[in-house]
Formats: C-alpha cells, structure tokens, sequence
C-alpha cells in the first residue's frame, strides 16, 4: 500500500478502487466546489507519493506543498473561465516525463469554466491519454460537462462523505427512485466501520463489490442488473456472518 493511501480514507469508492489499482486515469470528481477540491487533492497527493511505508510518509512528494510540486498541474480560472491557451499550455507540459513522481497530475478545477474550444482540446487529450497522465476534473454535476468527456472518465460522486450519507438499508435497493450511489456510498461506509470493528475478509469482499457498483454505475452500467447484484452479495454475506452467531450489519443499517 502507498503511504499516501490514507489520505483517500474518506472517500470510501476511492481508497477501495485505488487499494485494488482500479482508480481510473481520468477521474470526474462530482459534488459541492469544497468536497471536490478535499478530494481531488487527496488523489493527486496519493499519485504523486514516492513512498511506499506507513502514514507518517517522509518523501519529497508529500513534504512539499501541492502547489509547488513539478509533477502537479492546477488549472484554475483566470479570471472566470479556463481557455484554451491555459489548457494547451497544460497538456504540452504533461507531455514531459514526470520528474519526481511516477505520474503527470493535471487538475482542472472545475472542468465547468472551460471554454468550449477549450474543452475540445482537453477530450482529444482524454482519447488517447499518456500513461503516465492522472486527470482530475471537478463538477457540481456532471450534466455540466460535455457528454463525451464525461464518457471517458470515472465519475465518482462525493457530494456525500462518509460523515453525512444516511444509514443504509438493504432494502433501499429495491428502490429505483433512490440515488444508487448515494445508496452504494452508504453501505460501503457502514461495511467499512463494521470490518474495523470486527475484521472479516469476508466484509473486505463486500466492499470490493460494493467498489465495482459505484464504478460501474459511474459508467452507466445497467442500474437494475447492478442492484440485483449488491443486494445477492449483502444477503449472501451477512447471512453467513449471522450463521457463524454475529448479528452483522442486517437489514437495517
């Protein structure tokens, strides 16, 4: 595990896929301007570490500020709008191989302001990425951003933290009117407190589970086949940890 890993740990979706190296290249972080921008630094401190030991981690990636790092590109708005100079002027650099880092981040922030002429330029960057490019970009809602940029990236909701989703029920997912990530966000953090509590490999595979359904349905998988899915894995799990005398997470949290 990347020292920096923890710094993810609030973001459920994003610690788990990154402990699983599914964090996708291009990432649509979506939600309120202060949550987005905790996130997406979050992220680009984890790509950006050089360590590989515990928290406390002593690399030069992780002691210098975000702002100063070599491999860290900030796009923001000057004065309102991103432009297409700002953009090309990003992308050239990224061309580069990383100097410190094993990835390029490049971070707009938010990915709304862009210009179209801008925005173009930044989805023929997306079609065919370097590997050694991180994207971020940020939004309030992804309805907000050209359909196909969207469509190459990993949208992952974090309207919600951990501290404020609402206790999840099993059942919510019968729901169709119901936010599924909203859903799924929940229930990985109450699997989440519950393997700290009582660590069970067994809860370390619902969550796994729980990771692919947010990314699949940040990719427009099919909702119902999805829902179908986590809630065969929840009642499989949970019923075997009921068989073995725990009385698990159940059907009310």
């Amino acid at each position: 595990m990347k020292s920096s890993e923890h710094r993810l740990a609030p973001w459920p979706f994003l610690a788990g896929a990154a402990r699983r190296g599914r964090l996708g290249q291009a990432l649509l972080l979506v939600g309120d301007e202060k949550g987005c921008q905790s996130a997406a630094a979050a992220v680009a401190r984890w790509r950006l570490c050089e360590g590989d030991g515990g928290e406390a981690c002593g690399c030069r990636s992780c002691r210098v500020r975000l702002d100063a790092h070599p491999d860290m590109l900030h796009v923001c708005p000057e004065p309102k709008t991103i432009r297409l100079d700002a953009v090309q002027g990003a992308l050239a650099r990224s061309q580069s191989a990383p100097l410190w880092s094993a990835m390029t981040v490049l971070w707009f922030d938010p990915v709304t302001v862009m210009t179209p002429e801008a925005e173009t330029s930044l989805l023929k960057s997306l079609e065919e990425p370097e590997a050694t490019m991180q994207y971020l970009l940020t939004a309030e809602r992804p309805d907000q951003v050209l359909p196909t940029v969207v469509s190459r990236c990993q949208i992952v909701n974090i309207a919600q933290t951990p501290r404020t989703v609402q206790p999840f029920r099993v059942e919510h997912l019968a729901d169709h009117g119901r936010d599924l990530q909203e859903d799924l966000t929940a229930a990985a953090e109450a699997v989440r407190t519950r393997y700290l509590e009582h660590p069970d490999p067994r809860l370390l595979t619902l969550f796994d589970v729980l990771v692919e359904a947010y990314g699949g349905v940040g990719h427009n998988l099919n909702q119902e086949l999805t829902r179908e899915t986590v809630a065969l894995w929840w009642q499989r799990i949970i019923r075997q940890r009921a068989t073995a005398g725990w009385d698990g997470l159940g059907a009310g949290r």
